[in-house]
């Protein structure tokens, strides 16, 4: 995979870590 498109990958698996662990509304 290419450098840019991993930084990417990783910026939207943190995202979805952060919407995991944060209660919000359903």
């Amino acid at each position: 995979a290419k450098p840019h498109t991993a930084k990417i990958t990783k910026e939207k698996f943190d995202e979805l870590e952060e919407v995991e662990v944060l209660p919000h509304p359903a």
